[in-house]
């Protein structure tokens, strides 16, 4: 796990809107000049790389990669045929499937949504999407309070940034910063102890699941012909937040 500010100095945090403000080309030195930001990274690939290894000696990775490659080549090359066939067994199933053809029209209809049902708080699980459109700014801006329910999108919530990585959002982060971001916020924790700040996370985020009136979570695969939406995590918090609010 890892996560905080833009800054080497973790308890300097900017807000999402105001860093996307900064010229890339002063982030990007200023990045370079952080000797942890490189450790943190580095150690994270090099996890990530045995961690990885581990996991594929239990599978036949070659055959599954191309079989997987296959399948997402089909679906981008007949994508319109695969999204008219989800909408209509989604919808055969219950479900109501809304189309945007840009950031603002998606962040409307979530709105609009939120605003139907007097939603104030929302949970949301894997968002990377929603992260690209600025949703959690146009939510706060309507008065509804976004709570990130996956570890590290919580962690870079509460540092005031956005993530790094679309799958390790929070990577660029050690556990010293993340101590030191659960310390500000009151929590009294030890910077090498990532079991205790795993748990203080969790239960910092759990309540949420029982006091938002929505949840929203994206999908790493909708399949066609059932009209399902697959999640994967390693968190539970996806189910969590698709069906406890």
């Amino acid at each position: 796990m890892t996560a905080t500010a833009d800054r080497a100095n973790v308890g300097e945090v900017k807000e999402d809107r105001e860093a996307v403000e900064t010229p890339f080309r002063e982030r990007y030195d200023h990045a370079l000049d952080n000797p942890r930001l490189a450790k943190n990274v580095t150690q994270y690939q090099r996890n990530w790389r045995a961690n990885r290894t581990n996991a594929m000696l239990e599978v036949d990775f070659i055959d599954l990669r191309e079989e997987l490659r296959a399948a997402k080549t089909d679906a981008i090359d007949r994508i319109d045929h695969y999204l008219d066939q989800f909408k209509t067994m989604a919808e055969r199933a219950g479900a109501k499937v809304h189309f945007a053809a840009d950031a603002d029209e998606a962040n409307r209809l979530v709105l609009d949504i939120c605003r139907e049902r007097g939603i104030t708080e929302i949970v949301k699980s894997k968002s990377m999407v929603s992260e690209e459109v600025h949703l959690n700014h146009h939510l706060e801006d309507a008065g509804i309070t976004p709570v990130e329910t996956d570890i590290g999108e919580w962690i870079v919530q509460q540092a005031g940034q956005r993530p790094s990585h679309i799958v390790g959002p929070a990577l660029h982060m050690g556990r010293q910063e993340v101590g030191q971001l659960l310390n500000r916020l009151g929590h009294d924790v030890g910077l090498e102890d990532i079991p205790r700040q795993v748990q203080i996370i969790k239960d910092e985020i759990r309540p949420h699941f029982f006091t938002a009136g929505a949840g929203m979570t994206g999908s790493n695969a909708l399949i066609a012909e059932t009209g399902t939406v697959v999640t994967c995590t390693n968190e539970g918090n996806a189910r969590a937040t698709s069906s406890v609010p």
